[in-house]
């Protein structure tokens, strides 16, 4: 990646990725520093900014089937849900945050553009028909 920006010499780079998937001890995990790490090799290469992509909100089940769910339950499909959403979600979009406000880095944090009081954003309407938000806890659709 380093050498792609040493030869695309970006203004601005988005860091974004699953990254509780590759480690399960969130809160005593190495992300802060490896985080940290990639921001300075950046703008040691001239990166202007770096851009980093907290979570998106994640339930226990996958937002289609919770669609299905209420569907099945009350013959509709609901804009937000109230279910409550892993606590990885919100414990690592705060690791993301802290680490990324530690390095300077501009953190965009999903998790709170898609919910508030209402519940979280669960689907979205195209051309009439209803459309689940993200396919499962990383693909948004």
């Amino acid at each position: 990646m380093l050498k792609q920006v040493e030869a695309l010499r970006p203004k601005t780079v988005v860091l974004a990725a699953y990254r509780s998937r590759y480690d399960k001890s969130y809160v005593n995990s190495p992300l802060p520093l490896a985080l940290a790490r990639t921001v300075q090799a950046l703008r040691a290469r001239g990166v202007a900014e770096v851009i980093v992509v907290g979570t998106l909100p994640q339930w226990p089940v996958a937002p289609p089937n919770l669609l299905l769910g209420a569907w099945s339950r009350d013959r509709a499909l609901p804009e937000r849900s109230l279910a409550p959403l892993t606590s990885v979600a919100m414990t690592m979009d705060r690791v993301l945050r802290d680490a990324a406000e530690s390095t300077g880095a501009r953190f965009i944090s999903p998790l709170r553009l898609l919910c508030n009081g209402l519940g979280c954003r669960l689907s979205v309407q195209e051309q009439g028909r209803t459309h689940a938000i993200a396919f499962d806890e990383t693909h948004l659709t």
